[in-house]
């Protein structure tokens, strides 16, 4: 309600919501990736772009929302990665790799080009998201839900009493922050001169 009165009313420019922001830096990292690797590492698009549309920051916490928030975003953001993709991308570079998983394959991908420390910090919220989903399963005991959501609070740096508008919010901005992070590392025009030249090319390295 204030946003739209803000912006019909007084006419004040607002903010564009965070689940915008997040969705534009995950398009700027796979274009990124495309470019380097002339791949797409992501796939499911229309299901994507539909289930992104639905994102809305949760009003109460219940398990319910939990379950649909985490889902939604499990979905978009890790479901969609293409590991068969990866994996393959990773196979003709030559590149080692441990594990069958589209996020360790994503990391070593990105080990690949970026400083191995640095990029084990950038994935931290997406592992974190993945331990959030598995919390929130309705599959999961009480005790294992818990300790996985520990894991989650760890990760993420909040108290472990954290309730789910924190941890989303948390989520959500960490994830924006590491999508951008790792556009820099992986973004080509930042290794290519203006005539398409590797810039180390004649560096005699």
């Amino acid at each position: 309600g204030s946003e739209f009165y803000d912006g019909q009313i007084e006419c004040k420019f607002t903010d564009p919501p965070r689940e915008n922001l997040l969705f534009a830096a995950r398009s700027d990292f796979l274009a990124a990736a495309l470019k380097r690797w002339r791949a797409k590492l992501a796939h499911l698009e229309i299901e994507v772009l539909d289930l992104a549309a639905t994102l809305r920051r949760p009003v109460h916490d219940t398990p319910a929302q939990r379950h649909t928030v985490s889902d939604i975003l499990n979905k978009v953001h890790l479901e969609s990665l293409d590991n068969a993709k990866i994996g393959k991308i990773l196979v003709d570079l030559n590149v080692k790799f441990k594990g069958t998983g589209s996020l360790k394959r994503l990391q070593a991908l990105l080990v690949s080009v970026g400083d191995a420390s640095q990029i084990d910090s950038l994935m931290f919220p997406f592992y974190s998201l993945y331990d959030f989903r598995v919390a929130c399963s309705h599959l999961r005991s009480a005790d294992g839900a818990a300790a996985k959501m520990k894991t989650v609070t760890d990760r993420l740096g909040l108290a472990e009493d954290s309730g789910l508008l924190e941890i989303y919010d948390r989520l959500l901005a960490t994830m924006t922050q590491s999508y951008n992070a790792l556009t820099e590392i992986v973004d080509v025009g930042e290794f290519l001169r203006p005539n398409g030249q590797d810039a180390q090319s004649d560096s005699g390295a």
